[in-house]
């Protein structure tokens, strides 16, 4: 075993200077432009799209299990009614249904077509 140090000198990149240099610049210029291009407005929506379409999805998957697992999921077939008929009850009552109910009558409607 030898206590002599080891010349490392032949892995520097920078014995070179001219190729050192060049590679410098490069990677530099490179750098810049990838910058400007990050800047942009457009291609900063395109580069935020799919995670934000990814965020949208999984929230309205969450708010949709909720409200089936607090909702007690779809109504029964036999509590739904006919919302023509309930419209018209409202109608013929004068009675003004809250806008929930109005909803959820209309979203009924179109369940299981």
């Amino acid at each position: 075993m030898t206590d002599d140090p080891i010349d490392l000198s032949e892995l520097d990149p920078s014995r070179d200077r001219e190729r050192w240099e060049g590679r410098i610049a490069a990677v530099t210029s490179q750098a810049l432009t990838r910058r400007r291009r990050r800047l942009r407005v457009g291609d900063q929506l395109v580069a935020w799209a799919r995670p934000a379409l990814a965020v949208a999805a999984g929230l309205a998957l969450i708010s949709w299990a909720s409200a089936w697992a607090f909702g007690g999921g779809p109504p029964a077939a036999a509590q739904r009614t006919d919302p023509a008929l309930e419209l018209a009850r409202w109608a013929a009552t004068g009675e003004l249904p809250a806008t929930p109910q109005l909803i959820q009558l209309v979203g009924d409607s179109h369940v299981g077509h």
